[in-house]
């Protein structure tokens, strides 16, 4: 079907909304309780547009898109309406540096011409930092709804959610108590789908210069994580006293999620959201040192290339490498190469092999095969899950959310383990 939005064409497929014609079009239409990679809420009602031969200002997210459709984005009824709604919206905040403009309702208030709230907001919470890497901030809280969905649905956790009724409505946990005394697994997933900053990292807000995609270090699910450097800033502390590092760029404390990565599908765990502050340890070596003498000497690179080629040319064909199972499936590709090609040598070996070699062996005598016999997606829609000495929910948070999502709907789990987990 096609449909025209602000004067534009766009073809979609049955089933979608105006929204989704909308963001195909790239049009800036704000979106406030719509994750983009969730269904939508219908929540904040700021993403009102206009039909041709259609009463009201419906909201595009919950608005089945229809062949022929003729949509406004910008009609002058619509904008004042939606201008009011982020003006009551941003009513419900209250202003301080550290909130750093309200995110994404800040950039829509902006947008709408409405700088300052034309009301004060109804209550005043006490900041929840009780968890180790990011803060509860009500004050910045619209009642969205988001957090609530991505600890629920998609970490099949629920430890945080909407309480009590009406104007008394907050976000918290079970008992009305801290985050820490919560089921909270500390993922993450609530601060990244925040889009106020009422959930936010323990460390200043700056401005973000570059981001880089990669697989997390950690365990061996292979969740895709995107790290986001931030622009040069000063030593120091963030707000729960984590190490700035040294000037330059750094990364930020918290990692985004990759929802197209097959393996984890926008899911992280405590490790991959919050855990590369390791990059930036006041003991790591940031610059090029031979040892001389039985000491170490800072020196150019050029000349720690030359005496790294010397001394490997020294030990060509007399050397053995053990790569780190924190390397990407690609980095131990390129370690082996570089020593057959290289070192001339097939004395390569890794850290994995030596802590599962037990496992192995039981699963090769057992099953026939030493490694996994079936893909994540299966472990979701099996009907039966035998788990069989691991505690994933432990070692690898993300596979525990699909045993979770399988266990949802209607699956038996079975668990052998000497200890309970």
């Amino acid at each position: 079907m096609i449909l025209t939005v602000d004067g534009r064409r766009v073809e979609l497929a049955d089933g979608a909304t105006v929204l989704d014609a909308v963001n195909r079009l790239g049009i800036a239409l704000p979106q406030l309780c719509k994750d983009p990679d969730r269904a939508a809420l219908g929540a904040c009602r700021t993403c009102l547009v206009h039909v041709d031969g259609q009463r009201g200002t419906p909201a595009a997210c919950h608005l089945p898109a229809r062949d022929g459709m003729v949509v406004d984005t910008q009609h002058p009824e619509v904008v004042r309406v939606r201008a009011t709604v982020l003006d009551l919206t941003r009513s419900m905040l209250t202003p301080a540096p550290h909130r750093n403009g309200f995110g994404q309702l800040g950039e829509a208030v902006a947008r709408h011409g409405r700088l300052e709230p034309s009301w004060a907001p109804l209550h005043a919470y006490d900041e929840d930092a009780s968890k180790s890497f990011f803060v509860l901030d009500r004050d910045a809280c619209i009642l969205c709804g988001r957090c609530a969905i991505a600890c629920d649905e998609v970490q099949q956790i629920g430890a945080i959610a909407l309480l009590g009724r009406g104007h008394a409505t907050k976000v918290g946990v079970f008992g009305d108590g801290s985050m820490a005394s919560s089921v909270c697994t500390s993922c993450g997933q609530c601060v990244a789908t925040c889009p106020t900053g009422a959930l936010r990292p323990k460390e200043p807000s700056g401005k973000i210069a570059s981001t880089v995609s990669t697989t997390c270090p950690y365990c061996g699910v292979g969740c895709g994580i995107v790290l986001r450097v931030r622009e040069g800033e000063s030593e120091g502390e963030s707000e729960g006293g984590l190490p700035l590092g040294q000037k330059g760029g750094r990364l930020a404390l918290m990692t985004d999620d990759a929802p197209t990565n097959r393996s984890s599908l926008g899911m992280l765990c405590v490790k991959g959201r919050f855990a590369t502050g390791f990059v930036h340890a006041h003991d790591r070596i940031t610059r090029p040192m031979i040892k001389r003498d039985g000491r170490w000497h800072e020196a150019t690179w050029d000349e720690a290339l030359d005496a790294a080629a010397d001394g490997l040319a020294t030990h060509r064909g007399r050397f053995g490498a053990l790569a780190s199972a924190k390397a990407t499936n690609e980095d131990g590709y390129l370690v082996q190469k570089f020593c057959r090609v290289v070192m001339a040598t097939n004395d390569v070996d890794h850290c994995t092999r030596l802590c599962h070699s037990p496992s192995v062996e039981a699963m090769l005598a057992s099953m026939g095969s030493g490694a996994t016999s079936n893909s994540y997606q299966d472990y979701e829609d099996a009907g039966c899950l035998m788990v069989v000495g691991a505690d994933a929910s432990a070692n690898h948070p993300v596979i525990a959310v699909r045993f979770r999502r399988a266990v949802s709907r209607g699956a038996r789990l079975i668990v052998v383990n000497p200890k309970r987990v």
